[in-house]
């Protein structure tokens, strides 16, 4: 059973250029960090952002939910693309 109390919501916007992502298929980026909507650091694998890349790269508003005693990803979901 899953104790919600540990379950944490973060929403963030992204915006990782072509290269930023051709720089993680050759092996140079693990990670991307990011700030949310309210202010709090957030650091992910790269390769949670596999699903979302285009041709452009990866854009939009996005909301995580992870579990914070195992220190994992729960969902990864993209709220909106980007308007520009």
């Amino acid at each position: 059973m899953r104790d919600e109390e540990s379950i944490c919501r973060i929403i963030f916007q992204i915006n990782l250029e072509r290269q930023d992502m051709e720089n993680y298929y050759a092996g140079r980026l693990t990670r991307f960090a990011g700030l949310s909507e309210d202010g709090r650091r957030v650091v992910l694998p790269a390769s949670a952002f596999r699903p979302f890349v285009t041709e452009s790269g990866v854009h939009g508003r996005f909301e995580l939910v992870y579990q914070l005693t195992e220190k994992r990803i729960v969902s990864l979901r993209r709220l909106a693309p980007n308007s520009d």
